[in-house]
Parts: structure tokens; sequence; C-alpha cells
């Protein structure tokens, strides 16, 4: 199972992702146009759990990270960070 949106180039993803341009779980879903359901159900959890993430009230842990990063092309070192960025 893919699930890459193809209609995002790497050059984006690489402008977004330097210096200060880390983006956050939020930017990740909409860029996908996936709304917080769509990505609970992709990777197995419940939307209220996505959305605890998104806020930075609680975090994934490593393997939901990885999902994430399967499905917003990228690695779960970024989805980490991302992660530990939007509790600032």
């Amino acid at each position: 199972m893919c699930f890459y949106n193809v209609n995002i180039s790497q050059e984006y993803w690489q402008s977004r992702l330097k210096g200060e341009g880390i983006m956050t779980l939020k930017e990740f879903r909409t860029s996908q146009m996936l709304t917080q359901k769509q990505v609970a159900e992709k990777i197995s959890v419940k939307r209220s759990t996505y959305s605890m993430w998104e806020i930075g009230a609680s975090k994934p842990g490593w393997g939901n990270c990885k999902k994430l990063a399967v499905l917003y092309h990228t690695t779960p070192e970024i989805i980490a960070n991302c992660i530990i960025r939007s509790k600032k």
C-alpha cells in the first residue's frame, strides 16, 4: 500500500525543510490534502490521537513516526522533530 501524493515535488519538501522551515504535522497533512480522520485511518490510530499529536499535547511512538514518514514522504527523524517543535 502506498500513501504518497505524487503531486508534491521533492523540491517543495527540500525548500520547506531548510533551517527554520521545518514543517508542522498540520502542514504535512494539509500539503497532502488530507483530513485528520484520513491520516488516522491510514496509520491505524484514532482521529483524536492524531489531533493530540498535531497540537503537541502528546507524541507518537517511533513506530507511528515511521508510518507518518512514509505517508508524508519524509524521514521518521523529521517527523520526530515536528513533534518536538510543536511543543514550543
